[in-house]
């Protein structure tokens, strides 16, 4: 899949985050790192580059620090970037998925010290949020934004405008290949993928790997 370029945040003193499967529902899971393809299990790490695609099968990511990534059956998707700056105030990172084909739903939560930017993208479309929850699909004739929670930027390099699509909670967005515009229809939610996890659950996973990260730099300096 080509994804249209996007500016990067670089962030000083960043370091790289994965991701890791939280849930799986059925065996028909491709992991594709390089030339190589790794097998899916529940805790599987997922480095920056690594294309996941479900055939009869659905599964729940966790991209650090806290967003939720919930894929459904026959869906490719592509981890692209995944950086996070630590300050003694603040947590920022800054994420993209790609997505080259179906369906995902993303939930993003935040605490107080963290500031997300998390970006879905697809070779037609960029998708833009800092908190929210919201599903898109993607097919050669459309791609579609459903909305549940918070507020979702939308943008295309066939869209010539210099303000984003703005769709809030319980609204919807499409952009259709044909005429290369967008346009708005009724909310409805299609996503039949794993159940999203607590935040106190996600906190848990986050410290458990800041901490395993720590442990493993303080042996390499040794």
């Amino acid at each position: 899949m080509k994804i249209f370029s996007l500016v990067l945040f670089l962030f000083s003193n960043a370091f790289a985050e994965e991701a890791r499967l939280l849930k799986i529902t059925g065996p028909d899971v491709i992991i594709t790192r390089g030339k190589e393809k790794l097998k899916a299990v529940e805790g599987f790490a997922f480095e920056e580059g690594d294309t996941v695609q479900t055939v009869n099968a659905t599964i729940l990511i966790h991209l650090f620090p806290s967003t939720q990534v919930a894929v459904d059956k026959n869906t490719t998707i592509k981890i692209d970037k995944n950086v996070i700056e630590s300050t003694k105030k603040l947590e920022k990172s800054f994420s993209i998925v790609g997505l080259e084909q179906g369906r995902v739903r993303l939930k993003i939560l935040k605490d107080n010290d963290q500031e997300i930017d998390q970006k879905l993208v697809t070779d037609r479309v960029a998708f833009s949020a800092r908190a929210a929850d919201f599903e898109v699909s993607a097919t050669l004739a459309e791609v579609a934004l459903d909305v549940h929670e918070g507020l979702v930027e939308a943008s295309s390099p066939f869209v010539h405008s210099f303000v984003p699509e703005m769709t809030k909670a319980n609204e919807a967005l499409v952009f259709s290949t044909k005429t290369k515009s967008f346009s708005r229809r009724k909310f409805a939610s299609q996503v039949t993928a794993p159940h999203f996890v607590g935040k106190a659950d996600l906190m848990k996973n986050w410290k458990a790997s800041k901490k395993a990260r720590a442990k493993k730099s303080v042996k390499k300096k040794k």
